[in-house]
């Protein structure tokens, strides 16, 4: 269980913790980035891709939407990107240790079973 320490602070997502802007599906399907200010900035799939964007303020001053998008079925390798975009972008960590090598194996596994379905 996180603690949010947001109702002592004097700002909108001052004192909040990283982890209180990462929210993961129960599947492990799915993870989104929250930025201090509570707009999605982020969304990594493991059947989508990755989309990082700009925070909802930000995009309210001026500024575009997308910073880095992809749109197709994503790696580990991806996954560690994704990690480090968003530290680098804005400032929040994402454990890279929330979705293991066995996440991106079961997916394949899946399409694979579904492929052979299809085929037969």
């Amino acid at each position: 269980m996180s603690t949010n320490l947001n109702s002592a602070a004097s700002k909108p997502g001052e004192g909040m913790l990283d982890i209180d802007l990462v929210q993961v599906a129960e599947d492990l399907s799915t993870v989104w980035v929250h930025g201090r200010d509570g707009s999605t900035v982020g969304r990594f799939s493991v059947q989508f891709g990755i989309d990082i964007h700009t925070t909802a303020t930000q995009q309210l001053a001026g500024s575009s939407q997308c910073l880095h998008c992809t749109h197709e079925a994503p790696s580990h390798d991806d996954w560690l990107r994704f990690c480090q975009l968003v530290q680098d972008l804005h400032g929040i960590s994402v454990p890279e240790e929330l979705l293991g090598n066995e996440v991106f194996e079961r997916r394949r596994q899946e399409q694979e079973r579904r492929r052979l379905q299809r085929e037969s």
